[in-house]
């Protein structure tokens, strides 16, 4: 018996979309498991929680219109229609959640003010899908679905357009991987089959490649929150010469520390110290206490300090660049240095500029602390 290619399509496209919600649980999982992570902030464990939320959400949703495709194979409309409202149902659900989430845990959508706006706005659609008459919630969901997808990619776009320069490529990806992913959503429904002339089961092909791929891209991208606020957690900065401990420049990000010279020459001494009693060529890059760390970063001539809050991926990219920008500024004044630091008072352009000082931080913080 030869199979007919309508049949052999069919069962592909059942296939994939096993295999989307099979990986959709996978990254629900991940996202899961990061939320164990003793290192984690309660912040950051709620917007993993409300990822992995709105992917398990989606994940039902996938199953029930998957439910809705059979029903209307086999011209069942009830079951159809049913299929279809609890998976538009759940789908809502989900994204509420993690538009919640966005404005409870996100700090640059936070300066925003929304006041929860937007999650008000999609509880209000998630209502009317419920109590309304399924042919108008048909409408509805069509009408109003596209703008609460706008909402979450705007969210993400402001957050792209706020960040700091180190993340810029990863959050780009990640809104691309995002809004792919949206999009593929709405692939396999009558209006897309209405606008794109390709059969339902090569655009659910198409739906759960694409579905994978985006979700893929958003979840190895996204960075987390604390990287992308990290201006919340420096104190202070020291450029210390590294042969006699001599504090060459400092800048602080709130109220001003005292006795600077005194705290470069201990780190200076901690640092000789450890690398003496460990017979190790590796220089000390981290001091660490219950709620600070100092941060080091060593160049041939001067070491960078910063008093942190938290040891954070982006604040040593930002001490590399300042490391190498310092020495090559100041590279004859180190090689030949007569004791004179007013020379390297001309470091905090440098300090300002690769702290994006103007952007982060306004005139009350950097006097504050706040």
């Amino acid at each position: 018996m030869v199979l007919e290619w309508d049949a052999i399509f069919h069962e592909i496209a059942i296939g994939f979309k096993l295999i989307e919600i099979a990986f959709i649980l996978l990254f629900a999982i991940f996202f899961l498991l990061k939320i164990g992570k003793k290192d984690e902030t309660r912040t950051q464990k709620e917007i993993y929680f409300g990822t992995a939320f709105f992917l398990i959400c989606y994940l039902l949703s996938d199953i029930f219109f998957l439910l809705a495709y059979y029903g209307n194979l086999f011209e069942e409309p009830s079951f159809y229609y049913q299929s279809w409202k609890i998976a538009t149902i759940i789908g809502i659900i989900g994204t509420i959640c993690f538009i919640f989430t966005l404005e409870r845990n996100i700090d640059i959508i936070k300066r925003l003010r929304t006041h929860y706006a937007f999650t008000f706005a999609s509880i209000g659609i998630l209502l009317a899908m419920i109590l309304i008459d399924i042919k108008i919630s048909r409408i509805i969901a069509y009408l109003s679905l596209p703008l609460v997808f706008i909402f979450v990619l705007l969210f993400h776009f402001y957050i792209y357009l706020k960040a700091p320069r180190e993340y810029k490529r990863d959050l780009f990806l990640s809104f691309i991987g995002f809004f792919i992913f949206l999009v593929s959503y709405t692939l396999p429904t009558e209006i897309a089959q209405s606008i794109l002339p390709i059969p339902m089961d090569v655009l659910l092909i198409i739906s759960s490649t694409l579905v994978i791929f985006g979700i893929g891209i958003y979840t190895l991208k996204i960075p987390p929150n604390a990287e992308l606020e990290w201006h919340q957690k420096i104190i202070a900065l020291l450029i210390i010469n590294s042969q006699n401990g001599i504090t060459l420049y400092d800048y602080s990000f709130g109220p001003a520390l005292e006795e600077m010279d005194l705290i470069a020459g201990g780190l200076i001494g901690i640092s000789s110290i450890i690398q003496e009693m460990t017979k190790s060529e590796t220089k000390l890059k981290i001091i660490q206490q219950e709620q600070a760390v100092i941060l080091l970063e060593h160049g041939v001539f001067v070491t960078i300090a910063l008093i942190s809050r938290e040891d954070l991926q982006i604040l040593r990219k930002k001490l590399n660049e300042l490391i190498m920008k310092f020495e090559v500024l100041f590279k004859a004044q180190l090689v030949n240095w007569t004791g004179n630091i007013e020379i390297f008072q001309p470091a905090k352009a440098l300090v300002e500029e690769t702290f994006e000082i103007t952007k982060f931080f306004t005139a009350d913080y950097l006097s504050t602390g706040l």
